[in-house]
């Protein structure tokens, strides 16, 4: 099977789309011919044969930038297809995503769509002004239009994706497959705290609890940082690490100044991929207190944190309930920082508690959640397109 995947936005950050760009595209590749095209990033990428960039130059105007990106990856994508004739054309829907299904339809090549979230709720949340949020929203809904009419079958990573999809453009069920996120279990896995925080050169006697991806809006890091001195209160020792960048870290600084808590935390930044499961294992809890939306989650995080043996305190929204139902970790009820604090200070108090979560959810991923399984699921449902 030839494969053409392809990817609609620039990365420009070392964040959970990098990584699963490339972690799903390693493995397919191991099970069909494969090549990935997407527009020239501003972060470093693994270097194979099988990679091509197009788009080597960003125009500041941002609707334009969109437009000619498309444009290119029309004209890269025409002649590839000429060229390679592949089989499968798999996109990783953005907001602005024509190309792809325009040049299925001209050469009748079946079209994979990968929806990761529901792209509304999300554009709610980022900082718009009114007329960028239409003009944003208008472009998004004519996006999904175009595209959903035209894929022969739609990979959705949470089933609150899938029911949207049905809900609002009237898809057969039959035609949209649940795959959720997974991970790279041979790169995360457990390692001895004391090893792990000597690594990356934290104290071996303070207790970490920590935190890593993209400091976006939905992350709801607002409330863990306001959790901060209830815990501190009960645990003084405690230190907590984000790992990471994003949109609102001048914000989070700002509000652990506020609370006089900035001693008490330490924002990273970006560390290098390979670095994030030494900073996942030198942390006794890892937390994912995400804010509800619509579409539920499939974090990565999550995945990379039970991949770990680490014990979570998570948010009670949908896509978190398997950590309640493999007793991998504690729920509390989203936006509750009460609560949030007093599920940390549970695990912080019992040590064979926060031991048996964290074989539990290394289990949980090792069984059902690893970038193999979901690569397998879309490979069988290339074969079933092109029978």
């Amino acid at each position: 099977m030839r494969i053409v995947m392809v990817i609609n936005q620039r990365l420009h950050v070392e964040n959970a789309i990098k990584t699963h760009v490339f972690e799903l595209f390693s493995n397919l590749a191991k099970m069909s011919e494969i090549s990935l095209i997407m527009p020239r990033p501003t972060i470093e990428i693994p270097k194979r044969e099988n990679i091509f960039v197009y788009a080597k130059y960003k125009i500041p105007i941002p609707f334009f930038n969109l437009l000619f990106l498309q444009i290119e990856q029309f004209c890269f994508l025409f002649k590839f297809c000429i060229q390679k004739k592949p089989n499968i054309i798999y996109s990783r829907f953005s907001y602005f995503s024509f190309a792809t299904p325009i040049i299925s339809r001209l050469f009748d090549i079946p079209l994979i769509i990968e929806i990761n979230g529901i792209l509304t709720d999300e554009l709610k949340i980022t900082r718009r002004s009114r007329i960028k949020y239409r003009i944003s929203k208008f472009f998004l809904k004519l996006s999904e239009l175009v595209n959903y009419s035209i894929a022969k079958k739609i990979v959705a990573v949470t089933p609150g994706i899938q029911n949207y999809i049905q809900m609002n453009y009237n898809y057969k069920h039959d035609d949209i497959e649940i795959i959720p996120n997974g991970v790279n279990s041979d790169l995360f896995k457990p390692i001895e705290p004391i090893v792990a925080k000597n690594c990356i050169g934290l104290e071996e006697r303070k207790r970490y609890i920590g935190f890593t991806g993209n400091l976006a809006g939905w992350q709801g890091l607002e409330s863990l940082i306001q959790a901060v001195p209830k815990i501190l209160k009960v645990y003084p020792n405690v230190h907590f690490i984000i790992v990471g960048e994003g949109q609102l870290k001048q914000d989070l600084i700002d509000l652990t100044e506020q609370l006089q808590i900035s001693d008490k935390i330490t924002f990273t930044g970006a560390v290098p991929y390979e670095k994030v499961p030494y900073y996942i294992n030198a942390c006794e809890i890892c937390v994912v207190f995400k804010k509800s939306i619509q579409s539920g989650y499939s974090p990565l995080k999550l995945f990379e944190y039970l991949s770990c043996g680490r014990p979570v305190v998570a948010s009670n929204v949908p896509g978190f309930e398997i950590i309640e139902d493999f007793d991998a970790g504690l729920l509390a009820e989203s936006d509750n920082i009460e609560d949030l604090s007093s599920k940390i200070i549970t695990l912080l108090e019992n040590d064979l508690l926060r031991s048996k979560m964290g074989k539990n959810g290394r289990e949980l991923v090792i069984n059902e959640y690893t970038w193999e399984a979901s690569a397998k699921k879309i490979i069988r449902i290339g074969h079933q397109i092109i029978k």
